[in-house]
């Protein structure tokens, strides 16, 4: 059920302009300091070399049959991604920030990713769930259905991997906006008219 509901959030997410989300960020009074987060944006790009690295690069033994390889580049990329989105670009401010966000703000689908599993005040996230699985939870990584699985104290979901990078890079959307930092990675694309 959760992932249903991170599916159909994910879609919310995108129907978001980069306009309106700027405008409500200022609306919100939800001023972000460049500080760390300059960090993440180089993070981000390192998690898509990891991906295009040669196997050796990245300590991967030789013999290793290159499917396998490539399964393991594919997670270390993966975790790396959203180890730096959900847990190293963690911002208190603009998470509390988001709860006073109105239903009718641009920002309500980010306020409500960031709520996502919460059944009353005090609840963990699914985002909360994601960070602590990454921290010190576990994770697996089915190469054959592109799924993760998370567990954390008992809590357990299996996220499809296509949605898990969809989230990070909204959160690094959001951020970008934050910054005023135009990449064009982290741009929505024109809609046709």
């Amino acid at each position: 059920m959760a992932d249903k509901n991170l599916t159909s959030l994910l879609r919310r997410l995108q129907n978001v302009s980069d306009e309106h989300l700027k405008c409500g960020l200022k609306e919100n009074q939800l001023e972000i300091s460049e500080g760390k987060y300059s960090n993440a944006f180089s993070c981000y790009g390192v998690a898509g070399s990891i991906i295009k690295a040669a196997p050796g690069a990245l300590g991967i033994p030789e013999e290793m049959p290159r499917k396998n390889s490539a399964a393991i580049q594919v997670v270390a990329s993966t975790v790396f991604e959203a180890y730096t989105a959900l847990v190293y670009m963690r911002s208190e401010h603009l998470e509390r920030g988001l709860d006073k966000v109105a239903d009718d703000s641009p920002l309500a689908p980010f306020r409500d990713a960031f709520r996502l599993g919460c059944q009353k005040r005090g609840d963990d996230s699914l985002v909360q769930h994601l960070r602590n699985a990454l921290c010190h939870g576990t994770f697996d990584f089915d190469d054959n259905d592109p799924k993760i699985h998370f567990e954390d104290r008992g809590w357990e979901l299996t996220v499809p991997y296509q949605d898990l990078i969809d989230l990070c890079l909204q959160v690094f959307r959001l951020y970008s906006r934050a910054f005023e930092i135009d990449h064009p990675k982290f741009r929505l694309p024109d809609k046709p008219n």
